[in-house]
């Protein structure tokens, strides 16, 4: 007997479900194996492909060659994944997306998030995997592509079958939900635990009775994921400052802090949205899917804040700009939105942009998704006395400014450019003044709002010289202990951060360089007897960003 997983066309005109039918010719194994290849891998198309993967391949010899077949499994990769002859592994997102095609062949053969394997955690994935060996390029494929659908909990044979009614996924969407959850599980667990269950079809179609239908692949990307969801605990209300807190930076588009104007992009579920929407009185087909208020103030109170809007119309994704909406991608097509997603999730597997802190005052309290790039053509570094000094931007549309982030340490020993203490002239610096350029701007000032930061190798030192105000325990009290409030220094191994913006200008180039003196431990001061130095920044061009985030 051979399961048949998919119906004839004489099933399909009489809208017959398919079942178990008796071929007389193979009523054994020995039989079986006299049919040539091309005869069995027709046969075998029929079988479930986890069947043949698990149970047939391990009959004999004889079958396991059948079924390794490339012309079996070129089968199974056209119904279940649509692939051709020259599409095999899944594919990233291409280092640019402008033009909004889903052209495979420009993209990169790595089915891998973060330098690991897409994970999943199913025992009956990892047989189907582990038996490919010995296999042909479109089964290695097949595998590849099944593990990477089982490990956003989806189920690409279910819905390949005419006659079953679970939605189609492309291959696009769940490559591009696996990557970016897999790399928001590796780097910020708490985040990808946000992203449970898909939505369900009567919830698409609540929505759609409103806007009007919903481009395809919008439908797909929330038939995956219904959006990001957030427990509150016992406290059901998330009125708890626990439950606030743990959201605040939780956006899975990433953000940033500049001052108050702390910014982190989450997903909406659709519903949700609608009923925003409305609140909002924006026009029918306008719908906030993205944005920066918290779930809370999207059920309770009309949003504000920053938003992206899918206009239903055209698929394009808009957000609030200078004089309007704009675009948030280079061109507005049906999958402006997919398109958005891909560019973001190239830009994480790539490292442009890591999980880091939001507000650097906040600690590990703020962790999230930084927008700040440590890589691109936004950031740039420049070392000088051993200081390093490293400077990224962000563009912030809703401001029509942009914000910065300076990150400033004496390099360690093992690392490259390390200049000793005896040739550099001091242990330790401060910092006592700044000099910014901001196109033809030239900003000056004493230390960095309220902070003098001491460098020492690998990191800083707080204390009351280098915080005056008290600006980190102020901004921090309710996260440290005891014991961390009462120290009167603490070495931090890490970057002092300093984030601020420009004001609304049309700059082109943002620069300019810091004034450090060596700093005496004893007096507390910076010595007076040496002369200091200037390090500076390299120059960034100040270009809009094709993308908006």
């Amino acid at each position: 007997y051979i399961h048949v997983h998919r119906p004839t066309p004489t099933m399909m005109a009489l809208n017959k479900s398919p079942k178990r039918v008796k071929l007389a010719t193979c009523s054994s194994s020995a039989s079986f194996e006299l049919f040539q290849e091309d005869v069995a891998g027709i046969l075998f198309s029929f079988v479930h492909p986890c069947e043949v993967l698990v149970n047939c391949m391990r009959v004999s010899k004889r079958w396991k060659a059948l079924t390794c077949s490339d012309a079996l499994w070129s089968r199974f990769c056209s119904s279940v994944f649509s692939l051709n002859a020259k599409i095999t592994h899944p594919p990233l997102p291409p280092n640019s997306i402008v033009d909004g095609d889903d052209n495979d062949s420009l993209m990169e053969e790595k089915d891998t998030v973060g330098g690991g394997e897409v994970a999943t955690d199913a025992s009956d994935e990892k047989v189907v995997v582990e038996n490919n060996t010995g296999g042909g390029r479109f089964l290695e494929a097949w595998c590849a592509w099944y593990k990477l659908y089982r490990s956003i909990d989806l189920d690409p044979v279910k819905g390949a079958a005419p006659w079953e009614k679970a939605p189609r996924i492309s291959r696009k969407v769940a490559s591009t939900w696996a990557l970016l959850k897999g790399w928001l599980k590796e780097n910020v667990p708490d985040i990808a635990a946000t992203l449970k269950n898909p939505a369900q079809e009567a919830e698409i179609l609540e929505v759609e009775s409103v806007t009007g239908p919903l481009p395809t692949l919008v439908k797909e990307i929330y038939q995956v994921f219904r959006g990001q969801e957030f427990y509150y605990g016992d406290d059901t209300s998330g009125t708890g400052r626990s439950a606030i807190n743990r959201e605040r930076f939780q956006g899975m588009m990433g953000g940033y802090g500049v001052y108050d104007h702390r910014i982190t992009i989450r997903m909406y579920p659709l519903k949700l949205a609608a009923q925003a929407a409305r609140r909002m009185r924006l026009p029918t087909n306008i719908l906030p899917i993205f944005g920066s208020c918290t779930l809370r103030q999207l059920m309770r109170y009309t949003p504000r804040g920053k938003f992206f809007f899918l206009d239903t119309t055209t698929g394009g994704l808009l957000t609030l700009a200078e004089g309007g909406l704009k675009s948030a991608t280079p061109k507005v097509t049906e999958d402006s939105l997919l398109i958005w997603m891909r560019e973001h999730t190239r830009k994480l597997l790539d490292g442009e942009c890591t999980a880091s802190m939001l507000v650097p005052e906040m600690g590990q309290s703020s962790l999230g998704v930084n927008l700040f790039p440590i890589r691109g053509d936004l950031f740039a570094n420049k070392v000088t006395k051993n200081v390093s000094i490293s400077s990224s931007l962000v563009y912030m549309v809703e401001m029509g400014s942009w914000a910065y982030s300076i990150r400033m340490r004496q390099l360690r020993s093992d690392e490259e450019g390390y200049e000793t203490e005896e040739k550099r002239g001091f242990k330790n610096c401060i910092l006592t003044s700044r000099h910014l350029i901001i196109g033809d701007q030239h900003v000056r000032g004493e230390a960095v709002i309220g902070f003098y930061p001491i460098l020492c190798e690998g990191g800083w030192i707080l204390n009351s010289r280098s915080d005056p105000h008290h600006q980190y325990t102020r901004s921090r009290y309710v996260f440290l202990d005891a014991e961390e409030k009462r120290l009167e220094e603490t070495r931090k191994e890490e970057e002092f951060i300093y984030q601020s913006r420009t004001g609304p200008s049309r700059a082109e180039i943002f620069g300019g360089d810091f004034h450090f003196v060596p700093y005496d431990e004893k007096s507390q001061n910076g010595r007076s007897d040496q002369a200091g130095f200037d390090a500076a920044m390299v120059s960034i061009p100040l270009r809009t960003p094709k993308f908006l985030y």
